[in-house]
C-alpha cells in the first residue's frame, strides 16, 4: 500500500512538468543533489534517472536549460523528499514525496525527475534477465571415445629399519668410610665408623641406580639408677637402593635403606652380671649429598631415619629398667670416597 501511494503522488505531480521538455535528444539539465549519508549519493541517484530515460545530458549550472534541486531529510517518524525545478522560462515548481525509507523517497524522486525531462520515460526499472546459453557440443567431441584411464602403478619399497645404538651404561664402583653417629640404638649416642662399597650404574638419563653396603659397630655405657652400669653394643650391615640426580659438582642421593645385625645388652656391676644378643632388623630413609672434589674423589654428608622391627626391653634384675628401643631411630654422617672403576 505504502509503495502504491508514493507512486501515485509522483505521477500527479509530474503531469504539469510535461510541458517542459525539451525538443532537443538531449536536454542539458543541472541536477543539485542533497541527502545524508544513510541515502543513496549523487552519482546513485543521477543512474537511477538514466536507466528510466536518456533524453538528457548533465551540464554546469550555468548551461542548464533548467535546475532540479533535490533534498532528502527525515524528522524522525518518516522521509521526505522535495523537487525545486527551476528554468528560464517559468516560475519555479517544487513538489514533495514521503516514505518509509530514505531509498523509497530517493526512488520515487528519480521517477519524478525522469518524467518531467521525458514524457515517455520508464516508470519502472526492471531487472535484466541473467541470460544462460546451453553448452554447445561438438559432434567431433560426442563422437570422441570414452579415454580409459590406466591404473596407478603402486610399487613397494622396503626400507631398512633405522637402527641406532643407544648411548652404553656402565657400571662405577667407589670405595669410602664415614663418619656416623646413630640415637635409638642404646640409651647414649653410638658413633661409629662405618666403612661402604658404593655400586653405580651410569646411563645417559637421571636418575642413575645406586646400590650401597655398609657395615659398623658401636658401643655406649649408661649408668643405672642402682649404680650398675649396662654396656651396650650395637652390631650391623646396611643396604641401600637409591637413586642419583647430578647438577654440576654436587649430587643429590635419596635412598631406601634396611638394616640386619644385632643388639647386645651386658650388666656391670651386679653381683651376678648377665649379657643378652637380641636381634636387630630395621627398615628407613636415608638422604645424602655428594660434593665431588675431582671427577672420582668426592665428600658427603647424610641423615637416616630409621624404624626397628624388633623393639627390646633391657633392664637390670629384679625389674629396673636401663633401655628401651623406640619406635624411630636417627643418624648423621659424614664421609669421603672415591671411584676406583
Amino acid at each position: 500500500m505504502r509503495d502504491r501511494r508514493v507512486t501515485a503522488a509522483v505521477l500527479l505531480g509530474s503531469i504539469t512538468w510535461v510541458g517542459f521538455a525539451s525538443a532537443q535528444s538531449e536536454e542539458p539539465i543541472h541536477l543539485a543533489y542533497e541527502s545524508p549519508s544513510p541515502c543513496p549519493t549523487q552519482p546513485a541517484f543521477e543512474q537511477a534517472v538514466r536507466q528510466r530515460t536518456r533524453s538528457w545530458t548533465a551540464v554546469a549550472k550555468g548551461l542548464a536549460h533548467r535546475t532540479f534541486s533535490i533534498s532528502l531529510s527525515n524528522d524522525g517518524a518518516s522521509w521526505t523528499g522535495r523537487l525545486q525545478v527551476d528554468s528560464h522560462s517559468q516560475a519555479p515548481s517544487t513538489r514533495t514525496v514521503s516514505g518509509d525509507s530514505c531509498e523509497e523517497v530517493a526512488e520515487a524522486m528519480a521517477l519524478v525527475v525522469a518524467v518531467a525531462i521525458d514524457p515517455r520515460a520508464t516508470l519502472s526499472v526492471a531487472e535484466p534477465e541473467a541470460r544462460t546459453e546451453p553448452a554447445e557440443v561438438s559432434a567431433r567431441e560426442a563422437e570422441q571415445e570414452p579415454v580409459v584411464e590406466a591404473e596407478p602403478r603402486v610399487e613397494v619399497v622396503r626400507k631398512s629399519p633405522d637402527v641406532r645404538t643407544a648411548p652404553s651404561s656402565r657400571w662405577r664402583a667407589a670405595l669410602g668410610a664415614q663418619v656416623a653417629l646413630q640415637q635409638g640404638q642404646a640409651p647414649g649416642i653410638l658413633w661409629t665408623l662405618p666403612p661402604f662399597l658404593e655400586l653405580h650404574l651410569e646411563g645417559p638419563s637421571a636418575p642413575d641406580p645406586v646400590l650401597r653396603l655398609s657395615v659398623g659397630r658401636g658401643a655406649d655405657e649408661e649408668d643405672s639408677a642402682q649404680g650398675a652400669t649396662a654396656r651396650f653394643t650395637w652390631t650391623f650391615a646396611r643396604a641401600e637402593a637409591c637413586a642419583a640426580w647430578d647438577a654440576g659438582d654436587l649430587r643429590l642421593v635419596p635412598c631406601v635403606m634396611a638394616e640386619a645385625g644385632a643388639l647386645r645388652g651386658a650388666g656391670q656391676g651386679v653381683d651376678s652380671p648377665r649379657a643378652e644378643t637380641r636381634p636387630w632388623f630395621a627398615l628407613g630413609l636415608v638422604g645424602r649429598g655428594q660434593w665431588f672434589l675431582t671427577p672420582g674423589l668426592f665428600l658427603e654428608a647424610q641423615g637416616s631415619l630409621g624404624a626397628p622391627l624388633v623393639r627390646d626391653r633391657f633392664y637390670l634384675e629384679p625389674n629396673a629398667t636401663v633401655h628401651d628401643v623406640p619406635v624411630l631411630t636417627w643418624g648423621g654422617a659424614v664421609g669421603l670416597g672415591a671411584y676406583f672403576l
